[in-house]
Parts: C-alpha cells; structure tokens; sequence
C-alpha cells in the first residue's frame, strides 16, 4: 500500500516555538543566498516576539504532523496584506504545497482580502510559484531594480571610469529642500498612477497616498534620509524629477 501523506496548515502558536525553530533558521541561512534578502532576517527570538505581538503572521504546513514550509505576512501595512515569504524545505510536490499555504491564508483573510490588495514580491527561489499563484487571481506587476554593489571592486572600478556627460543649460539640479514638498506630491502622483507602481501599492494613485509615501521618506521610516544627496531636477524653472536617498543598512 502506498504512502498517504497528510498535510495540514495551522496558525503558528507559542506552543509550537520550539519544533518550529529549526525550519525557520533553515530559511534564515538561505535568506541572502536563495531567496534575494537584502537584508538578515529578524533572529528567531525576535521573530517569535513579532509573532507574539501579532506584527507578523505564520501559517505553518505540516506534513503528517511535521512541519515543513511555512507562510509568513502582515496585515498591519494600512493599504495592502503584505506576504513576505512562502518557504519550503524540499521541492518535492511544491505546487501542492504552495496551493494548501495560499489557500488557507486567503481564507484565513477573505474579508480583510476584500479592503485591501495582497503584495507578494517573489524573490529568489519563490519565483517558481508563480503558476500556483495564477490560478488564485495574481496577476504578475513587472518590475526593474537595479542595484549597485559597493563592496564589488569591479563596480567601483567602473563607477570610477564612468564620464559625466553634464546637463543642458535649460536643466538644473538641486539638493532637496522641504520647500519642494508639495511639487514633489504632484509630480509622483501624476507620473506613477498608472504606472506599474500603483498595482502594487495603491497609495499612488491618490495624492493623500502620495503624501503618506514622501512622509515616510522624508521621515526616515524607510531608512535614513539623505537630504543632502536627495536630487531635484529642474528644466526652465519647473521641478520634472526626483531621486530621494535613503540608507536602509547599517552604513552608507
């Protein structure tokens, strides 16, 4: 008789701490390599807090009563439910799996679902779920990111042979000033509400979002602002361009 194999998603409780940790620093050791992260996960200890408090969620999969994958999402973000990770120990039968995770955290949130749209940036190895995704209503947003490695030597070599071709005399360039706040609303908001950007986070397309998304910035609440490298592009006395710099690691 062949094997049956059970699977089961349930809500990550104190009570499973303790069995729960070593899949979850599994994925932690993988986080940077396999899955994309710019940044260390929270420490197991600190991640248990967060779930203590409710500033993140787990659904855990087990199968027959061992747990291995798990969802995790927030649902404190005010415009969206933010997925953050769907992780699996092995990549046997992973579209079952990925289907019993999704499934039971949209049902876990179909009203909250109804208010709100769900991001899931599919980072590193979670691209392959993009299939599974489709058949519960994702639709893909692309995306451009384009990172500079300042610990690569290659490309601080390039950086360094890279000509300044200067700018027409009808543009000029300045360091941000809180007396562009309000031009920097209207120019966000009336080139990114159509654009892909709003898909995925719908504050763009209003002015008010716009307004909470420059305060968060300007604020340091997405990293450290750098106002002093925050770039304002001018042609003929008109703002056209923004380049707002924040450090989000531990140093510049």
């Amino acid at each position: 008789m062949a094997n049956l194999t059970v699977y089961s998603v349930e809500r990550l409780r104190q009570a499973d701490f303790k069995i729960f940790a070593g899949l979850y620093n599994d994925f932690k050791s993988r986080a940077i390599s396999d899955f994309k992260f710019d940044l260390e996960p929270l420490d197991y200890e600190d991640f248990t807090k967060a779930i203590e408090h409710r500033l993140l969620e787990c659904l855990i999969l087990t199968e027959n009563s061992i747990p291995t994958g798990f969802l995790i999402y927030t649902t404190l973000i005010s415009y969206a439910i933010e997925l953050n990770i769907i992780y699996l120990n092995s990549n046997e039968n992973f579209e079952t799996k990925v289907r019993h995770l999704i499934k039971d955290f949209l049902l876990r949130e179909e009203y909250l679902a109804k208010q709100k749209i769900i991001t899931y940036p599919l980072l590193g190895e979670q691209e392959k779920y993009k299939d599974v995704l489709y058949e519960f209503g994702f639709k893909n947003v692309s995306q451009s990111v384009l990172k500079f490695d300042f610990s690569n030597p290659t490309s601080i070599a390039k950086l360094g042979t890279a000509k300044n071709l200067g700018i027409p005399n009808e543009y000029e360039i300045t360091n941000w000033e809180d007396y562009y706040y309000d031009s920097a609303i209207n120019l966000i908001h009336d080139n990114f509400h159509h654009a892909n950007d709003a898909l995925f986070d719908p504050r763009f397309k209003s002015y008010e979002g716009v307004k909470d998304i420059i305060d968060k910035i300007t604020t340091s609440q997405y990293g450290t602002f750098l106002p002093q490298y925050t770039k304002i592009i001018h042609k003929d006395g008109q703002q056209i361009g923004i380049c707002f710099v924040n450090v989000t690691g531990d140093s510049l």
